[in-house]
């Protein structure tokens, strides 16, 4: 039988030990309180930056409640856009509505953000271009692109690159020989887009086939003294290309715009003598383009006037001479502005053809 102080020792440890294990509980408890109470605080809201290009958007995520780090999951609706990454923020995204989900890695706790929806002002690029004509089949062309929207500023390469421009600010590409080719247009967000783009032959004529057509009773290319405006001698002689320029063979049709913008004229003073006159009657003159129709002779050009030759020409330097088709007067058959054969009189003479010579046709050849 016990003693009394044992039993009393006794009884000690075993409330002892009952209270340490309550007590144990009760710790347990708590902290298992305290973690369900820390997975239920875990928050997360994600804010949204819209773009200006067509992925250039972000998104910002912010959490609250966390035990130690956390990881960050897009998605939009239950599609998985970015997998877990230990960054908040989601850049380069386009238009469009996304949640993002986080992870708390102690407790493997997760939450999701309401919806954050992203817009952006960027309208995809539209192109336009200008193809090239040219008058002959060496000549070289040049073909323009003309962007629109994207985000400026731009770039532009061409290929085939027969010139190795590589990629450059201008959207013009010249001196390009006939052909097809691809533009790329690049703009500030990267975006390329491509055209079609080609130089031509804008005609069906030659240097062989342009000629000066007739103005009825009046020579193709006669000369006119006084012609200045004034109709006074002293003037000086001009050729003038009485019927406009024109197609052999189709004597009623003039010019069409583009080729009297590449085909070109010179003429020979006189007829064989190798002096040949451009713009303005200067000796060894620029090329004047088929839109001009009088020229004044050089100044030492003197009445009675000589024949002469008309030289026409294309942009890939091809030339085909009219032999004396410039003409002088014929004496007593000429016909006279002002009633006057000559210059004694002050006034001024417009060679007409010959009446006898004259045929119906209405180009020069």
């Amino acid at each position: 039988m016990k003693r009394g102080q044992d039993y009393a020792f006794d009884t000690y440890n075993n409330m002892k030990q009952k209270f340490t294990y309550l007590l144990f509980l009760l710790t347990f408890s708590t902290l298992l309180g305290f973690g369900n109470l820390a997975v239920a605080a875990l928050t997360v809201t994600a804010t949204g930056t819209n773009g200006t290009c067509a992925s250039d958007a972000s998104i910002t995520a912010t959490v609250s409640g966390n035990t130690g780090l956390v990881n960050y999951q897009l998605l939009q609706g239950a599609t998985v856009i970015r997998n877990y990454q230990p960054s908040n923020v989601f850049s380069n995204l386009p238009a469009g509505s996304y949640i993002v989900k986080v992870q708390d890695a102690t407790t493997t706790a997760t939450a999701q953000s309401s919806t954050v929806t992203l817009t952006t002002t960027y309208v995809a690029m539209v192109v336009t271009v200008a193809n090239g004509s040219v008058g002959c089949t060496t000549a070289k062309g040049s073909v323009v692109a003309t962007v629109t929207k994207g985000k400026a500023p731009y770039s532009y390469s061409i290929s085939p690159d027969p010139n190795s421009l590589g990629t450059q600010s201008s959207n013009t590409f010249s001196n390009l020989p006939i052909g097809s080719y691809t533009i790329s247009i690049t703009d500030a967000c990267g975006t390329t887009v491509t055209a079609g783009a080609s130089v031509g032959l804008g005609t069906s004529a030659t240097v062989s086939t342009i000629t000066p057509r007739y103005q009825f009773g009046l020579n193709a290319a006669p000369v006119v003294w006084g012609n200045g405006g004034n109709n006074v001698c002293s003037s000086g002689g001009y050729i003038t290309i009485g019927g406009n320029w024109g197609y052999l063979g189709n004597g009623s049709a003039n010019l069409s715009t583009f080729d009297a913008n590449h085909f070109y004229w010179r003429y020979e003073y006189p007829s064989g003598s190798g002096n040949v006159y451009g713009a303005g009657g200067v000796l060894n003159g620029s090329k004047m383009p088929c839109t001009t129709v009088t020229v004044k002779l050089p100044a030492t050009a003197t009445y009675p006037f000589a024949n002469g030759d008309l030289i026409i020409y294309d942009d890939c330097n091809n030339e085909y001479k009219l032999s004396g088709i410039i003409k002088r007067d014929f004496g007593p058959s000429t016909n006279a502005v002002n009633g006057t054969y000559d210059c004694t009189s002050g006034g001024a003479i417009r060679t007409y053809i010959n009446p006898a010579s004259f045929t119906c046709n209405l180009d020069y050849r």
